[in-house]
């Protein structure tokens, strides 16, 4: 002879002692009138007479307490569930625990609002471990930051120490053109070449011009070799800010 099956009584009971889900029901004033045993051993009481009664008020900080005790005054003011939010949850030792939740409004037979209930997963772990993961993302980024500037500035540095190479090779050969006198001995030699000639002479007039135009090269390289010189002060500057920024910490 088959065992009666279960009354829904039964059902219900071995549902609620099986899940690993927190379970609770509520009074109109948030006070718990059942719980599961997953519940139990989160809030890590003793049997369910000790918890009949009480509220998150004695088991959960003052904000927790506060904000679950809102939200279930609006489910029973408003008759709609909040479902599937995440809620952290601070004991009164500080120790921390996220859950998953739903809340429903608890209604009698004839559709009057009794109080609420609801079912908790805990998901401190995930939160845990995305909360690692989120890290490591971050520190894998300012890494990231810190090689690409590092790449940049060597490579800015590469080019900026090679024109400055160039610079300084170009200052030196201008200044040995100017140091060796060439204009001035071409200036000379015009110089005396005109004191010889007649006044009249057909070539005068190209001497003198020659004259001017060396006066006129000379001065264009004396030109060239300054602007030689604040290109290659400008180029260290220039150095010495990517070596600064590149020797900087990333910012947080």
């Amino acid at each position: 002879m088959n065992a009666p099956y279960p009354d829904k009584a039964t059902l219900t009971e071995t549902l609620l002692k099986q899940l690993n889900h927190a379970v609770f029901f509520k009074d109109t004033e948030s006070r718990f009138t059942l719980v599961n045993p997953a519940l139990l051993r989160a809030l890590r009481v003793g049997p369910t007479e000790n918890v009949i009664g009480k509220s998150d008020a004695d088991y959960f900080s003052k904000e927790h307490a506060s904000q679950a005790l809102a939200d279930e005054q609006k489910i029973m003011r408003t008759g709609k569930p909040l479902l599937n939010y995440q809620e952290k949850e601070t004991f009164a030792d500080g120790t921390v625990m996220w859950c998953s939740t739903s809340k429903y409004p608890l209604l009698g037979e004839g559709g009057q609002i009794l109080g609420t209930f609801g079912i908790a997963l805990n998901i401190t772990a995930q939160k845990e471990a995305e909360s690692r993961l989120a890290k490591a993302q971050a520190q894998l980024m300012d890494k990231e930051r810190k090689l690409a500037v590092v790449d940049f500035a060597d490579l800015i540095l590469f080019h900026m120490n090679q024109m400055g190479d160039a610079a300084g090779a170009a200052i030196g050969r201008v200044s040995e053109a100017i140091q060796n006198g060439h204009f001035a001995q071409i200036r000379r030699q015009v110089e005396t070449l005109v004191d010889r000639l007649p006044p009249d002479s057909p070539v005068m007039q190209d001497m003198v011009s020659l004259l001017g135009e060396t006066e006129l090269e000379a001065e264009q390289q004396a030109k060239i070799h300054d602007e030689l010189v604040a290109l290659r002060q400008e180029l260290k500057s220039i150095i010495e800010l990517v070596e600064l920024r590149k020797n900087m910490p990333p910012k947080s």
